[in-house]
């Protein structure tokens, strides 16, 4: 919602918020490494996981070619894909172990997004 939010893109396609966010350094480019490095290892958990969208696309393998690239700005793109799945089948159950899978998202969702706040702060 906070990046469909700041970035006026509708719909469920967070990660097209994200990518637009980031694309404006949003955070700043040292923030998302620092971001990335921090949650290397969730990121990288997450890449082997089994993360095909109702698409077909399948996020986990976007995340894993990412972190293989090293760019910080596709990484966090590819990661909120993969966030965007979790998500998605915690919501409409298609998950046994909810909370193994919220917690593999929370932390580098919470410090991206606080970061993006803090962007947003210091614009008033």
């Amino acid at each position: 919602m906070l990046y469909g939010w700041l970035t006026q893109v509708k719909g469920e396609q967070h990660h097209e918020g994200i990518k637009a966010l980031t694309g404006k350094d949003i955070p700043c480019l040292n923030k998302q490494k620092e971001i990335v490095i921090r949650h290397k290892t969730i990121l990288e958990e997450l890449s082997r996981l089994n993360l095909t969208d109702r698409g077909g696309i399948d996020r986990a393998k976007k995340l894993r070619m990412a972190l293989y690239g090293r760019s910080p700005r596709k990484i966090l793109e590819c990661a909120i894909g993969a966030f965007g799945v979790i998500r998605h089948n915690i919501f409409h159950g298609s998950l046994k172990d909810r909370t193994m899978e919220a917690g593999r998202c929370i932390w580098p969702l919470i410090d991206l997004d606080a970061e993006i706040i803090k962007d947003q702060l210091d614009k008033i």
